[in-house]
């Protein structure tokens, strides 16, 4: 009866055990601290791209696990995490940047984009409950917190670029008055640039900073779903310009 009790407890702390590890690797999962991304003592320096660029040991990092990933969004209180640029908009809206799925989805560059010569970046990601993703990016509507933080960078590789917040818009897709095909406009010419850019999204601008503009400025814009409509898109819209 003894050696009976004996092995109920070995049994029993096994799988106490066994349900800890399983809560932790859910836990990391979470965070987006992936355990199959390489930690960052463990890349070969010699590896690393110049180290100018703060951010390309950890997209490094990164694309050692998923060479989808092409990039890195720091926007303080908002999202420091990975850019990845699949052969589709659809993939990333449900798997992370290591290409596992994730209803969370990650943030991603949208797939006609080239990252090194595109004059406009558009990036996507979910505004979900759970704030993963760009899922407070919504508090830019409001002006003090756009004027609070209308600086970011967004980084390749090779490139970092300082953002700086021109407008933020909240667009109703079903409204004529507001829709403008915003991610159809990647590079300009006589016709498309980013003056004419900002003046199609003018019916839906909810906050616009005093950044000056100019038409042949590099942009980005980051979009995300207006949860409070039925089909909206808040738009963050900012100039880019090489950091020195």
């Amino acid at each position: 009866m003894k050696k009976i009790r004996v092995v109920i407890g070995v049994i029993c702390l096994v799988a106490g055990l066994a349900l800890i590890i399983n809560h932790q690797v859910d836990w990391r999962g979470h965070l987006h601290t992936w355990q199959h991304v390489p930690p960052a003592d463990e890349l070969a320096t010699s590896s690393l791209p110049a180290p100018e660029n703060p951010y390309a040991a950890d997209i490094a990092r990164y694309q050692s696990a998923n060479g989808d990933v092409c990039g890195w969004l720091d926007f303080p209180d908002f999202v420091n995490a990975p850019v990845v640029r699949g052969t589709d908009n659809e993939f990333y809206l449900t798997h992370d940047a290591t290409g596992n799925a994730n209803p969370n989805g990650t943030a991603f560059l949208d797939y006609e984009v080239a990252p090194e010569t595109a004059d406009h970046w558009v990036i996507y990601g979910h505004n979900m409950a759970n704030g993963q993703v760009f899922s407070n990016l919504d508090r830019l509507l409001g002006q003090a917190t756009a004027e609070s933080h209308r600086r970011f960078r967004l980084a390749t590789p090779t490139t970092v670029w300082d953002c700086e917040i021109i407008g933020v818009y909240d667009m109703n897709l079903e409204d004529p008055a507001q829709f403008f095909s915003y991610n159809s406009w990647l590079n300009w010419d006589d016709e498309k640039n980013a003056q004419a850019y900002l003046d199609n999204l003018s019916a839906s601008e909810r906050v616009r900073l005093s950044t000056p503009v100019d038409k042949s400025d590099q942009l980005v814009t980051l979009s995300t779903c207006d949860n409070a409509q039925k089909d909206a898109r808040i738009l963050i819209v900012a100039k880019r310009t090489v950091s020195a």
